[in-house]
């Protein structure tokens, strides 16, 4: 009666296990693909729309995300403040927050103005305040659409409980300037721009450093606290949200050092603006997709291999003898 060589086993178990495993984060791949897939074409139908004008703290955001932003208002310096541990192209540096208070309201909308880097020589130390904001370089995308009439946004448009402003108004600081961006239901947060929800932000760390605060991570309820005023259900970006809808209609970048090819890149004197562009991410997603069902195929024909070279030895043992 033959043997059963129990290590063979147990190493044909590992290999089947191994290749389930691969199998399946390369399932889960292809998800996030698909996931960015249908985000980016969100995004595309979006920013093609008109422009909105909110004038209600709340909004109705199911449809509304990633809409283009135009109003006027202005800025309150005293709700500025950094979120810290952000890169930009691979560089230290803090997202740069300040509230905006639209003419003629009393709610606060918080705007990601965009980033601010860190001196190497003295990482723990808040940058200073850009004083003035240089012309953010231009994503060519898609065709300009003809102008189209501004969606105003009033109370009883917006949904969810919109309630008209009360009288009388606050008094906001500053010179009135107008806004444009991008509209989103919340700023995104260091876990999850990797894909993960890790992270509390409700319990923040706030700090001093050089006279700014700086914040572990962007809360609303400490926001409306610092802002003293109602702060609005959705928030603005000022970050750019490239796309490529053709071949011709692709991104424009611009190169940063060491020959990479960086999206928005800013003066030094003002902001920095950029993101990695959904079409990178959907091709990296489907590349990693591709290595794990790759993988995989090689422990499934190990196993194979294994198997058949275990019953072909068991089957010139039994002629031999």
């Amino acid at each position: 009666m033959p043997t059963v060589n129990r290590k063979g086993v147990l190493g044909v178990c590992a290999a089947l296990g191994l290749a389930a495993l691969t199998f399946k984060l390369g399932l889960w791949q292809t998800e996030r693909a698909h996931q960015k897939q249908v985000l980016l074409e969100r995004q595309q139908a979006a920013l093609l729309a008109q422009p909105v004008v909110p004038q209600s703290a709340k909004l109705s955001m199911a449809s509304l995300e990633y809409r283009r932003v135009g109003v006027k208002g202005r800025f309150l310096p005293q709700t500025r403040l950094y979120v810290d541990n952000r890169q930009f192209q691979g560089l230290p540096a803090v997202q740069a927050i300040e509230g905006f208070q639209p003419e003629g309201a009393d709610f606060v909308i918080p705007v990601d103005r965009g980033y601010v880097l860190r001196n190497p020589s003295q990482p723990r130390r808040a940058p200073e305040w850009p004083q003035q904001v240089q012309p953010v370089a231009r994503v060519a995308t898609m065709p300009t659409p003809a102008p189209t009439p501004t969606l105003i946004l009033t109370p009883t448009q917006a949904g969810n409980g919109g309630a008209a402003p009360s009288q009388p108004l606050s008094r906001p600081e500053g010179n009135t300037t107008d806004l444009h961006g991008i509209l989103l239901s919340h700023f995104p947060r260091s876990a999850e721009l990797r894909g993960l929800r890790l992270s509390n932000t409700q319990n923040i760390l706030k700090a001093q450093e050089n006279g700014y605060r700086v914040w572990s991570n962007f809360s609303l309820s400490e926001f409306e606290a610092l802002a003293a005023l109602p702060v609005s259900n959705y928030v603005v970006t000022q970050q750019l949200v490239p796309e490529q809808t053709s071949a011709s209609h692709t991104t424009a970048t611009q190169p940063l050092g060491n020959g990479g090819s960086r999206v928005g890149q800013q003066p030094l004197s003002g902001f920095y603006r950029g993101a990695i562009a959904l079409n990178a991410q959907i091709d990296r997603h489907r590349g990693y997709a591709l290595q794990w069902f790759g993988l995989t195929a090689v422990l499934v024909c190990m196993v194979g291999f294994l198997v058949f070279r275990s019953v072909y030895r068991h089957a010139r043992a039994s002629t031999s003898s």
